[in-house]
């Protein structure tokens, strides 16, 4: 659930406002927002209007939303008391970094109100309440104007040109953060392989306490070998970096290996046999299990994400 914090404006004698921060509890992906961002740029219609029961969606591309939006808070900001009371809601995710929806409730003096919800990941507007045609009529015209005036020097807003230079914005980000990406990726894999040198005994990590046998191409632990301090000494001494460890040597000395394994009669080697596929079968069966469960956690963790 989003948690809220709500600051109140001041009140002046021109204008009237109530202003309202609402945190959400999740952290937005700013690269799928990257993402619809740059598709919008390619919307061939710069603005398209679709009524529904009791409302109004207004779908444009990436530059005509973001000179509405901004056309659109300063005039709700600033609107004047006769027209009545904006309450603005600001939501961000929970880094406050990313807004990712405005939301202005105007209650009118009759005390009917309508609502427009501006969504900035999808480029898109949803106005609906009861005085809907007092936003149709009234308050695009005023938004329109804004955004007229805004231009220098009567100079005539290309939005093409705009699109053009939002797309090659957006690609370089996106680039800059898969490249980015790439690299972590590519190091990580790096450090998981070599935080993984298992043991050729135990198959455990040798992160310590161990050493890379050139005979066999593989390292091995200490206590694998059955090694003394005295073993050990010697070994990390080296000065040419040449090992060779015990299973290699075949010393069966130090692996203090049992020559033999006394059997009663074949029926008693044949149960042991038996139980010890048991066995392996059992753990088997759970590592599966817990592999499978495991797969299906992260998958449902990657796709809510």
């Amino acid at each position: 659930m989003a948690s809220s914090i709500t600051q109140r404006a001041k009140i002046t004698d021109s204008h009237k406002k109530v202003t309202e921060l609402v945190i959400g509890d999740y952290t937005l992906n700013v690269d799928k927002t990257l993402k619809k961002k740059l598709e919008a740029t390619k919307r061939l219609q710069h603005v398209e209007y679709k009524f529904t029961n009791g409302g109004v969606v207004i779908t444009s591309d990436a530059a005509t939303f973001e000179l509405f939006r901004m056309a659109a808070m300063r005039y709700y900001e600033t609107l004047p008391p006769n027209h009545g009371v904006a309450h603005i809601k600001k939501t961000t995710d929970n880094t406050r970094l990313h807004t990712v929806q405005n939301t202005v409730r105007v209650v009118q003096p009759s005390n009917k109100s309508y609502t427009v919800n501006i969504y900035y990941t999808t480029s898109r507007l949803l106005v609906n309440g009861k005085n809907v045609s007092d936003f149709i009529d009234r308050d695009l015209q005023n938004i329109h104007n804004i955004i007229s005036s805004s231009a220098s020097n009567n100079t005539k807003l290309n939005i093409d040109d705009l699109n053009a230079m939002l797309r090659e914005q957006l690609t370089s980000i996106l680039n800059a953060n898969q490249m980015k990406y790439e690299e972590v990726n590519s190091q990580n894999t790096q450090d998981k392989d070599s935080d993984n040198i298992a043991c050729i005994k135990c198959t455990r990590n040798c992160r310590t306490k161990s050493t890379y046998c050139s005979t066999g191409n593989h390292w091995v632990h200490y206590r694998c070998q059955n090694l003394t301090q005295e073993d050990i000494t010697e070994v990390e001494k080296g000065e040419n970096n040449t090992y060779t460890c015990t299973f290699c040597t075949g010393d069966s000395k130090k692996l203090a290996l049992p020559n033999t394994l006394q059997i009663a009669n074949c029926n008693q080697l044949n149960d042991l046999l038996q139980e010890e596929v048991t066995s392996i079968t059992i753990r088997t069966i759970k590592s599966c299990s817990d592999l499978s469960m495991t797969t299906r956690i992260k998958n449902k963790e990657e796709s809510s994400v």
